[in-house]
C-alpha cells in the first residue's frame, strides 16, 4: 500500500531532478531495453517454429515460407513494441539513474511490467502448444498471438497504473514532458 502523498512527493522528486542538467539519451539507449525484451520473443518464436517442424516431421521443407513468416512477424512485433514504448522510455532515460532507482512510482511500474511480461510469456507458451496441436499451418498465427498479448498487456498495464495518477501526479508528469521535450528541441 502506498499513500497519495508518497506518490506525489516521488513525482516531484523526479521533476526536481530534471530541472538541472540531464543527459538526453541516444536512440540506441532507448532501443536497447526493447530489443533486450524482444530477444525473448524472437527465441520463443524460433523454438516454436522448430517444435512445429519436429512435431510434423517437416524439417527443411517449406523453409523459405516459414522464414519469411518468422522475420515478418518478429519485425512487425518489434516495430509495435518500439512505437508503444519509445516516448515513455525516452522520458525515463532522461531521469538520472540514482533517481530512477529511488523512485517509488518507477519501482511499481517495473514490478508490474515484470509480472505482465511473465504472464504474456506463459500465455504465448500455451498458445504455441495449442497451435502446434491444431495443425502444421496454424503456427503462422503465432505472431498474432504475441500481438494480441502485447496490446492487452499494454492496456492492462495502463489501467493498473492509473490508480496512482492523481491530478497532482498527472500535472507534474505533464511538466516533466514539457521540460524534456522543450529542451530536446533546443528551446
Amino acid at each position: 500500500m502506498i499513500r497519495k502523498s508518497e506518490v506525489e512527493a516521488d513525482v516531484k522528486y523526479i521533476f526536481d531532478s530534471l530541472t538541472g542538467d540531464y543527459i538526453i539519451p541516444t536512440s540506441w539507449q532507448i532501443f536497447k531495453p526493447v530489443i533486450r525484451v524482444m530477444i525473448v520473443v524472437y527465441l520463443m518464436h524460433f523454438f516454436t517454429y522448430v517444435a512445429n517442424d519436429i512435431f510434423y516431421h517437416q524439417l527443411g521443407s517449406g523453409l523459405l515460407g516459414r522464414l519469411i513468416c518468422f522475420l515478418l512477424s518478429c519485425g512487425i512485433l518489434t516495430v509495435i513494441a518500439l512505437m508503444m514504448t519509445y516516448g515513455n522510455l525516452s522520458l525515463l532515460m532522461c531521469i538520472p539513474e540514482e533517481v530512477r532507482e529511488k523512485s517509488v512510482l518507477i519501482a511499481i511500474g517495473k514490478r508490474k511490467l515484470k509480472i505482465y511480461g511473465y504472464l504474456i510469456i506463459f500465455l504465448n507458451i500455451i498458445s504455441a502448444i495449442v497451435m502446434i496441436n491444431v495443425g502444421p499451418g496454424f503456427i503462422a498465427c503465432y505472431g498474432f498471438s504475441w500481438f494480441v498479448c502485447m496490446l492487452v498487456g499494454a492496456i492492462t498495464f495502463s489501467m493498473s497504473m492509473s490508480r496512482y495518477m492523481t491530478p497532482a501526479v498527472v500535472a507534474t508528469l505533464d511538466k516533466i514532458r514539457q521540460v524534456v521535450s522543450s529542451e530536446a528541441k533546443g528551446e
